[in-house]
């Protein structure tokens, strides 16, 4: 299930009953789920129930995506879309400060 919510993440996917008809009709989701088809309810629950698991994982996916060097910060590269940029202080990240950050989100 867990594969399932990554698949839903990815492809903007948020209703469970959207999600239901998807294992009905996606090849993809049929496989990834090896041909179960749980329905909205069980597909709700789970997501209400594992919300602190997603978060372990997101953040080990992150911190190993950084310890292969896959993503080093140092720059950015766009395509000519536009973007309103504010260059203050308070809004910019620093190590300490994102650690302080993930440690107030961890507790709420």
């Amino acid at each position: 299930m867990l594969k399932f919510y990554v698949y839903s993440y990815l492809n903007h996917i948020r209703s469970s009953r959207k999600l239901e008809a998807e294992t009905h009709r996606n090849l993809e989701v049929i496989w990834l789920l090896r041909q179960l088809r749980p329905d909205y309810k069980k597909i709700a629950d789970f997501h209400q129930i594992k919300r602190s698991a997603y978060r372990l994982v997101f953040r080990e996916f992150v911190a190993l995506y950084c310890g292969l060097d896959l993503y080093s910060g140092e720059m950015i590269a766009m395509d000519g879309t536009k973007l309103k940029v504010v260059k203050s202080r308070h809004r910019s990240y620093t190590g300490a400060k994102m650690e302080k950050t993930m440690t107030e989100s961890d507790k709420s």
